[in-house]
């Protein structure tokens, strides 16, 4: 007698339904630090490639309000900073101070299910059961966050700054579900 065809479209179906109802339920928020992000400066007119430095005019058509701050929430990521500064023609850019671009932090806040490190004699109470894993604390996260947490360096959880380590596990059925990032205790 043969067995019958397993539903596998819909065990995974269910699987990704489970993973996500999950994680709504158990994952808090962290703030995740990420790799300044470098962007075109638009207080001046245009890039001197020759002397490479930023052009000495002010860009009059600078699409944002003088002297007010501006934010961008770009896939969960938050910029900000003054970017229109007027000057005087021939003097050097106050937003850029030159060099033609900024720099600005970028932090973004993502849900996360967070498991600490357990000490070596509880985990062998434990047993089979244990949990093992390479750094202080692992953070779960659902693919449509993993964008942030790839450029991030450092992660504040549970008020304690923590700083990336190794590379993230993908896991799932047949797509994946979810990743696991690692970080160590920023000392």
């Amino acid at each position: 007698m043969a067995l019958p065809a397993l539903p596998i479209d819909s065990i995974v179906a269910t699987y990704k339904s489970v993973m996500a109802w999950q994680h709504s339920g158990t994952a808090r928020d962290i703030v995740v630090f990420c790799e300044p992000v470098r962007t075109g400066c638009p207080n001046h007119v245009g890039y001197d490639f020759i002397n490479k430095r930023a052009s000495t005019i002010y860009n009059t058509g600078n699409p944002y309000s003088t002297g007010s701050p501006f934010v961008i929430n770009s896939s969960g990521i938050q910029i900000s900073g003054i970017l229109n500064i007027p000057f005087a023609s021939g003097s050097t850019c106050p937003v850029c101070q030159g060099v033609g671009f900024i720099l600005t932090p970028a932090s973004g806040i993502v849900k996360a299910r967070i498991k600490w490190k357990q000490s070596e004699n509880l985990a062998n109470l434990k047993g089979e059961n244990a949990t093992v894993f390479d750094g202080d604390v692992r953070i779960k996260v659902l693919p449509a966050d993993s964008a942030i947490m790839a450029r991030a360096n450092q992660i504040r959880v549970d008020g304690k700054l923590c700083k990336a380590k190794g590379t993230p596990d993908a896991v799932g059925l047949r797509d994946v579900a979810a990743y696991y990032y690692y970080f160590d205790i920023a000392l």
